[in-house]
């Protein structure tokens, strides 16, 4: 299961570390520069209002990936517990 959760954790992060610094990349230059006030959440969630178009569907697609990647990870971890709390 170590190797599962790792599998899916692990990537995840990558996909959307990688999703993040394609929106800071292709940032629109009529907004604000991104900084720690920017709401991660919102960017990472409806790119289309931060990011030129070139981009938007590689951004889309790993977002959703990465998000997936780190949801079926936290899915294996409450298994895991599950499982183990049952003995």
């Amino acid at each position: 299961m170590q190797a599962t959760f790792f599998g899916l954790l692990f990537p995840g992060i990558a996909a959307l570390i990688a999703g993040v610094g394609l929106t800071r990349l292709y940032w629109r230059p009529e907004l604000p520069p991104y900084n720690r006030r920017t709401p991660a959440i919102r960017v990472m969630v409806n790119p289309r209002e931060y990011v030129r178009d070139a981009p938007l569907r590689t951004i889309q697609s790993l977002n959703l990936t990465g998000a997936l990647l780190v949801a079926g990870a936290i899915v294996v971890l409450g298994y895991e517990l599950v499982r183990t709390m049952h003995r």
